[in-house]
């Protein structure tokens, strides 16, 4: 009998662990929408608003940031299909080779449309230039473009990005902006 109520035990807390767990990777996603979403927004915002006083060009440029905000929307989804897959027992997962300033490099340039104001410094150590990481490409993209988008939007004209290598095997990246920083209230919680 106290074997079996141990072993219900361990049952119940493993599963208030995983819906801990599950709560937190919903939250992570509901923050991952509103950034986009508020981004998408404006820019529609911009278009109704300033249509006929816009060029060719600037139209073009609008549209095309709000493509790529549809675009990851269609990511994110694919991350909430993801989630459903990684929850069956059956998943394995499939890292591929990514080059990772290839990556880097791509969300750098959409932050520089989004944020023509922001100056962008990169500081690579040219043995990074080509690193071949082993990792899940749209989660990677995923994540560096958290990071870089939380940097910009609070920037308040400039975003340093560094890379090197940690350790001679790993990578380490740090972004840092010029804009106002957390208060300790923000960084308690």
């Amino acid at each position: 009998f106290n074997k079996m109520a141990d072993e219900i035990e361990r049952l119940v807390s493993s599963l208030k662990e995983n819906e801990k767990e599950r709560v937190g990777l919903l939250q992570e996603l509901a923050h991952d929408l509103r950034t986009p979403v508020a981004s998408l927004k404006n820019l529609m915002e911009t278009f109704k608003e300033n249509f006929t006083e816009m060029s060719g060009k600037t139209r073009d440029e609008v549209l095309s940031l709000a493509i790529e905000e549809i675009k990851y929307f269609e990511r994110l989804m694919e991350d909430l299909l993801f989630l459903g897959q990684v929850m069956e027992p059956k998943y394995h997962t499939q890292s591929t080779d990514v080059i990772f300033s290839e990556v880097l490099d791509d969300q750098i340039s959409v932050m520089k449309q989004k944020y023509p104001e922001v100056q962008v410094i990169v500081q690579m150590d040219s043995n990074v230039a080509d690193q071949v990481v082993l990792g899940d490409e749209q989660l990677l993209r995923r994540m560096i473009r958290n990071g870089l988008e939380n940097s910009f939007s609070f920037a308040k004209s400039e975003v340093e990005i560094s890379v090197q290598k940690a350790n001679g095997q790993s990578l380490q990246m740090c972004i840092r902006d010029n804009g106002p920083g957390l208060n300790a209230e923000a960084l308690a919680s």
